[in-house]
């Protein structure tokens, strides 16, 4: 589900059990949840969260029982989770869609026990399996700091924890406001590896916390950030000082045991010319491919220095930092077939008519059960893009184009060799002259910046600049047997 339907639902949400929904409205919600199952979870998750606001509203006063907060602290994380109930209540304009999502919630708490009692969790992936089980336990961000957001503890909490599934959340702030989070599920038998890169101009952190339930909930991990001196990428902005570059972090974690584990990523920054004092603050994400094997998070800052009298704007280019998720069996193999390349990603092929010849490009070796994460940013004035190709059969494996007025991300692909043999692929940069009638072009390319298995490519069209910036594409490898 993306972020901008995410935002969208909850605010419908919002407004249904504040003031109601006009017939339109409606629609647009009921077009939302139906055959979305993400949407539905999460529809549920809000449902619960209001109920359980107008719970704590109505009894603002009351002592907190003890007793309940220990039962809470002893709940599982994988559970299902039953609905809030409320007191009695005098009839609302809202009153039917209430009781409605209050059926709706008991009636999946029960369909949610008996698909776990049938469903072994060998036949569930990464993802579905976590459709299984909801998370009980993620409680207010109190503050944030460069290591990431702070968690109240259940025993202080002033409102009940909300309830939240895998993907794309919304945390909730103390002083009321929301913000993005991305939890996902390792399940037993698997491990993940995490990747972490930054190209940012202002400060920015990606932390990883485990919910583990509990009196304190949430379990830091790990938190990388891009304070220092390194090296730097030819497109980097020159006013950006004590910054670091690409590749930051790596992070394996591995789960041994029999139930699942949940994690949540979060990305906080500062302004890039931040005033003294000046506090951290949740970047908003985008998930820009999810599947079994494979997750791509990028996060966006606030934007770069504004003009005079100007405020901060968002570029949209969803990597100022980004996380690459790459899922693996701890025994066995990855993928058991030998069907040669397999290319997925959040976004539509594009299809776009190039040259039946793209001899440009940056050209690499995908090993045997390797995958390969391409994602693409643009600035250019011209409509562009980026395709990538099978180099021995010049065949078009997934192509991304952008006009003007998009925003700058032009999305990610991960790329996985289910062969045997090592196989040639090449990653091409295209733009296409203002003419209607003009047809698509391979850009000359620059290398920006080089890491072991990580590569910053540069595309200039013809505007003569030579900048290499209009189209930006970074290339990770992970996995398979490689010669370095």
């Amino acid at each position: 589900m993306r972020i901008a339907d995410f935002k969208e639902l909850e605010r419908l949400v919002s407004d249904l059990y504040d003031e109601g929904l006009s017939p339109s409205e409606m629609a647009r919600l009921e077009a939302l949840l139906i055959n979305n199952p993400s949407a539905r979870t999460q529809y549920r998750s809000l449902v619960d969260t209001h109920l359980a606001l107008s719970v704590a509203s109505s009894s603002l006063e009351a002592e907190p029982q003890k007793k309940q907060a220990n039962d809470a602290i002893a709940t599982p994380m994988a559970r299902a989770v039953a609905p809030s109930t409320s007191p009695p209540r005098a009839p609302s304009a809202w009153g039917w869609p209430l009781a409605t999502a209050a059926a709706l919630l008991l009636a999946s708490s029960l369909v949610l026990i008996q698909s776990l009692g049938q469903i072994s969790g060998d036949a569930l992936s990464v993802h579905s399996q976590s459709r299984f089980a909801d998370l009980a336990t993620l409680p207010t961000v109190t503050h944030v700091s460069w290591e990431g957001p702070a968690f109240q503890s259940l025993a202080d909490q002033s409102l009940p924890p909300m309830t939240v599934s895998p993907g794309a959340i919304r945390l909730r702030l103390k002083e009321g406001k929301t913000a993005d989070g991305y939890v996902f599920c390792l399940r037993p038998g698997m491990s993940v590896d995490l990747v972490a890169s930054f190209d940012a101009t202002g400060e920015n952190s990606l932390s990883i916390v485990e919910l583990t339930g509990g009196q304190q909930s949430v379990t830091k991990k790990l938190t990388f950030h891009n304070a220092g001196e390194g090296p730097r990428p030819l497109h980097a902005n020159p006013s950006a000082k004590n910054r670091r570059y690409g590749v930051l972090g790596h992070w394996t974690e591995i789960n041994s045991g029999a139930l699942p584990r949940f994690f949540l990523l979060t990305g906080v920054h500062k302004l890039a010319q931040p005033t003294p004092g000046e506090e951290w603050r949740l970047s908003e994400l985008e998930v820009l491919l999810e599947n079994d094997d494979a997750a791509h998070i990028g996060w966006d800052d606030s934007g770069p220095v504004p003009h005079a009298g100007e405020s901060y704007q968002q570029d949209g280019d969803y990597d100022d930092l980004a996380a690459s998720l790459f899922f693996s069996p701890l025994e066995g193999n990855r993928w058991t077939d030998a069907s040669g390349l397999r290319v997925v990603s959040g976004d539509e092929d594009s299809r776009l008519e190039v040259p039946a010849n793209l001899d440009e490009g940056f050209a690499f070796d995908l090993p045997p059960g390797a995958m390969a994460m391409v994602k693409g940013v643009s600035e250019a004035r011209y409509p562009s893009g980026m395709v990538i190709v099978d180099a021995d059969t010049n065949e078009v494996l997934w192509s991304r184009s952008k006009s003007r007025e998009s925003n700058a991300c032009l999305g990610a692909a991960c790329i996985s060799n289910h062969s045997l043999t090592s196989r040639a692929l090449r990653v091409v940069g295209v733009h296409k002259p203002l003419a209607s009638d003009a047809s698509w072009r391979q850009s000359a390319m620059k290398t920006l910046y080089e890491q072991p298995r990580f590569t910053i490519l540069g595309f200039d069209d013809s505007l003569g600049d030579e900048d290499y910036n209009d189209v930006r594409i970074n290339l990770l490898m992970e996995g398979g047997q490689t010669s370095d």
